[in-house]
């Protein structure tokens, strides 16, 4: 029987965090990483402070200090790839030195990775295996592209570049609203979707973009305007979030 289950603060101080979970498919374990993103101004504990708890262990389990943290500023991301977890961070209050975490979950270990992009917005993707990060183009340009940043060697922090033109406008005539890049799924297809949905929207409309063969595919999902999104008030615009070869995995916590 499904249900969820809410996680407890890992310091009673902490104003506001930022979690991540991540895959040990080595031991078959969760874990959850989380640091504070904002801190009060009587915390004194400086920014190196994170907490993990692993999942699904039958046990009832704790939050546990992580030696080996450096001081940084976590931003969002969370991509967890054969073992480790991504995250985007700043290694400044100003938020001006962008920069990668990696996490490996087994051995809890944390590593910078330096980022040669500079745009302010993007989406970190797990892609044909490697992390990526990728920044589409405004949706009013006449020759949408994706800009797209893979990781190849993360201790030599390399990254390969290509650039992917687009065969369909970032603004759908069919649907007379902004497409924008959602994720990618394991056979490399690029999902774009509106990022606002209202039952006025139903059924939703999502296109699939295949680089290699340089097709595209619209796929329609019927029935998202179910009555219980109707009861809880959901006829207004939402955002909507969308989770490419997303499957459901149950376990005790």
């Amino acid at each position: 029987m499904r249900r969820f289950a809410t996680l407890t603060k890992p310091e009673s101080c902490w104003e506001y965090t930022l979690g991540f979970m991540g895959y040990d498919p080595i031991d078959g374990t969760y874990k959850v990483v989380c640091m504070p993103e904002v801190y009060s101004s009587t915390y004194p504990e400086p920014r190196n402070q994170a907490r993990v708890l692993t999942l699904g262990t039958g046990q009832k389990s704790s939050w546990r200090f992580i030696q080996g943290s450096f001081e940084h500023f976590p931003r969002r991301g969370g991509r967890c790839i054969k073992g480790v977890l991504y995250y985007e961070a700043h290694l400044s209050s100003d938020l001006t030195h962008r920069i990668v975490m990696s996490f490996h979950v087994k051995s809890e270990k944390f590593k910078m990775i330096q980022v040669p992009w500079s745009q302010s917005e993007g989406i970190l993707l797990a892609y044909q295996g490697k992390l990526a990060l990728a920044w589409q183009a405004s949706v009013i340009s006449f020759d949408p592209f994706i800009s797209l940043w893979v990781l190849e060697d993360a201790e030599r922090h390399e990254w390969s570049f290509k650039r992917l033109s687009l065969p369909f406008p970032l603004e759908d005539p069919f649907l007379e609203t902004s497409l924008f890049l959602k994720g990618v799924t394991s056979a490399g297809e690029f999902v774009y979707a509106s990022s606002s949905w209202s039952v006025s929207f139903d059924p939703f409309h999502a296109l699939y973009f295949d680089p290699k063969r340089n097709t595209v595919r619209r796929v329609i999902y019927q029935g998202l305007a179910e009555p219980e999104f109707r009861r809880d008030g959901l006829g207004k615009v939402v955002t909507m979030s969308m989770f490419p070869d997303h499957i459901e995995s149950l376990l005790s916590v």
